[in-house]
């Protein structure tokens, strides 16, 4: 089983998401604790993951010494956005 740390300014943020979209975020971070690299996850180096839910990124780094999922600060991001950000830096 591995400890899956959620700040409490995560939590508030997933909150404003849409009640169907934020059960779905909320259930994807407690289903990491089980297999935190289940589902459609990706690297982005060393210990750094990205697992896209419902048009939605949750990043988050992996401490396996500790079996720890940490989640970057404020890292919940739509797909939508992110596409917007990627198309502004190329």
């Amino acid at each position: 089983m591995w400890r899956v740390n959620v700040p409490n300014h995560l939590k508030v943020a997933v909150t404003r998401f849409s009640h169907a979209d934020a059960d779905q975020v909320f259930a994807a971070m407690r289903a990491m604790a089980g297999d935190p690299l289940s589902g459609e996850v990706y690297k982005l180096g060393d210990d750094s993951y990205y697992r896209v839910v419902e048009g939605y990124l949750i990043f988050f780094d992996l401490v396996a010494d500790q079996r720890t999922v940490q989640r970057h600060r404020r890292r919940v991001a739509s797909l939508s956005s992110f596409a917007r950000a990627r198309r502004v830096r190329r």
